[in-house]
């Protein structure tokens, strides 16, 4: 089924364009089509699992909700798919993960014309992708890491 796929403005260094195309079967075929296709962004989530990096990603559905490990297993790609490569925002605060994972995915599905209707966005995105970030419970740190490092442990 093809699929969209779109990058986060944070990764135009390891993406030479914002959204791809893709035919992918299940939820799973994405971060192996992420690692095939493009090099860079393997050897960026090699540096992730190797603890070089000390940076994240995650992967987002259509409705912006974290793609965790067991939706690699079970969850079937549909005809109007769309998923979101955002970094992973990590660090102590609350339950405004979900809020600023959106915002991410607002910044990347309107290419960044949608974060100024958000105040405090653009402050928001620029630090999104460092762990430490201040802006998750410890619980959610954690949830997030380990589907961050299992999605790109499942890369290779």
């Amino acid at each position: 089924m093809l699929t969209k796929i779109k990058i986060h403005s944070a990764y135009k260094n390891i993406f030479s364009q914002s959204e791809y195309t893709a035919d992918l079967t299940r939820y799973g075929d994405l971060p192996f089509y992420l690692g095939s296709m493009h090099p860079k962004f393997r050897n960026y989530a090699n540096s992730i699992h190797t603890g070089e990096c000390q940076e994240g990603y995650s992967l987002l559905d259509k409705t912006l909700t974290v793609v965790e490990e067991e939706d690699l297993y079970i969850k079937k790609i549909k005809q109007d798919d769309v998923f979101y490569v955002v970094p992973a925002i990590v660090g102590g605060g609350g339950k405004r993960t979900t809020t600023l994972l959106a915002v991410a995915a607002l910044g990347v599905a309107t290419g960044g014309f949608g974060l100024g209707a958000a105040p405090g966005a653009a402050a928001a995105g620029g630090s999104a992708g460092i762990f430490g970030g201040g802006f998750a419970s410890k619980r959610e740190d954690l949830r997030i890491e380990k589907a961050s490092l299992k999605i790109t442990k499942s890369i290779f």
